[in-house]
């Protein structure tokens, strides 16, 4: 009835994949049952699991607490990877390309109506709660099943949101350290997804707290790369979860010339502690600076401790016929750093675009194979270039439905694998 009304609505369905140390829901199938159960088109799983760390009481050991909130991304992640099989092992065949939605994000640590509560809730707005957020848009910015993500509050005296007031929900309004991750990241909401890799990262590990289960070789630093949709910028999001220490580590951007760089900055979102807050007589306590750098495709930086970094690069072609050189780090090596171009846009919408086009980091080209999650081949795309488009059709020239492809790239360096949506 709904799509009648409105061809273009979206509808989707509650979902839910418990892994957490206490658990959201009384139906531990709910998932199977669910998906199993519509016979209709659906268009998203709603999901609530990126919340943390759920705690309402109040701890005195601030570095175990965030150590563990920092951690808990890497959670939020595995479980996305679950809700992602769910549907593809119990949905219809129509549904099996459903996106997924979070309803609410945040920071979440919960008054318990004691003397301690202030203080309690004053964690929502510290530093290291507004890098946890952003580990979760790195999360969702490179997961292609995830579609839709809504924050919790605009504005707040106790929780997490853009904007600080006073208690009255709207005095003395002031940007909080959450308002400005959510400012750098919402500038390049609409580019699309690149592949990161983060290699040699130093790890850590945390305990159970809250929601969130004790977390093993968490790496320090963690990376997004988005590429604008008209080509012509790129950026890379770092986050150093390190409480006391700076990290250096590499860069090495794949798929671009030195030449090709206009320009690059670089931001840095930090503050004295990782417990520092905006107020109203300190409003500028956690913030961003900003400065210009070298444009180079390979470079060594020093990421400050409890930070959120993201470089700016301005190009006027984005993929290069020439590989960046390969210079070998120095021993021990750094933790590296590495956006790579591989497919664009992803994920894709066919009926809105007539190709994709694939990036070799090779001049010669190699070979794109695409397969379905169970492993059918169903399209091979040679090339003698640096590029190969596709345009959504099997061997037989049949457009592929929607849903999730792997491709394989092979080239004369070596194969990876990567995933695509097909909307």
């Amino acid at each position: 009835a709904l799509r009648a009304v409105d061809p273009d609505i979206k509808i989707g369905v509650l979902g839910v994949h418990d892994t957490g140390l206490f658990h959201i829901s009384d139906y531990q199938d709910w998932n199977s049952r669910v998906l199993q159960a519509i016979q209709q088109k659906a268009d998203f799983m709603a999901v609530h699991n990126s919340y943390a760390p759920a705690v309402g009481t109040y701890d005195p050991d601030t570095q175990k607490v965030f150590t563990a909130l920092l951690a808990a991304p890497e959670f939020v992640r595995g479980n996305f990877s679950l809700l992602e099989s769910d549907i593809a092992q119990y949905a219809s065949a129509q549904n099996k390309g459903m996106d997924i939605a979070v309803t609410e994000h945040a920071a979440f640590f919960i008054p318990d109506g004691g003397p301690d509560s202030i203080r309690i809730v004053d964690r929502n707005k510290m530093l290291a709660s507004a890098l946890y957020s952003a580990l979760l848009y790195n999360v969702f910015i490179k997961d292609p099943k995830i579609s839709a993500t809504n924050h919790t509050n605009m504005q707040s005296a106790w929780w997490q949101a853009m904007i600080t007031t006073e208690s009255d929900g709207h005095s003395s309004p002031i940007p909080s350290a959450f308002g400005q991750v959510f400012r750098m990241y919402s500038e390049t909401a609409r580019g699309v997804n690149l592949a990161v890799t983060v290699s040699n990262s130093p790890v850590f590990n945390s305990v159970d707290y809250g929601i969130i289960p004790a977390q093993a070789n968490v790496p320090v630093l963690d990376a997004a790369a988005v590429i604008s949709t008209n080509n012509t910028s790129g950026w890379v999001y770092v986050v150093n979860r390190g409480l006391t220490n700076d990290t250096t580590a590499r860069i090495v951007i794949n798929g671009l010339s030195a030449a090709s760089l206009l320009s690059a900055t670089v931001e840095t979102l930090n503050a004295p502690d990782y417990t520092s807050i905006n107020i109203t007589t300190a409003p500028n306590t956690v913030l961003i600076t900003t400065a210009a750098i070298q444009p180079s495709v390979d470079f060594v930086y020093n990421f400050p401790k409890h930070s959120l970094t993201r470089f700016t690069f301005r190009t006027g072609v984005v993929a290069s016929t020439t590989t960046p050189p390969d210079i070998p780090p120095a021993a021990p090596a750094l933790p590296a750093i590495s956006p790579n171009i591989t497919a664009y846009p992803n994920p894709v919408d066919f009926s809105k675009v007539s190709r994709v086009t694939f990036l070799f980091n090779e001049a010669s080209g190699g070979e794109i194979k695409i397969f379905t999650l169970s492993g059918r081949l169903v399209k091979k795309l040679p090339s003698t270039s640096a590029t190969v488009q596709w345009d959504g059709k099997n061997e037989a020239g049949e457009k592929l439905v929607p849903g999730m492809y792997i491709y394989l790239v092979s080239q004369a360096a070596g194969n990876k694998t990567g995933k695509i949506v097909v909307r």
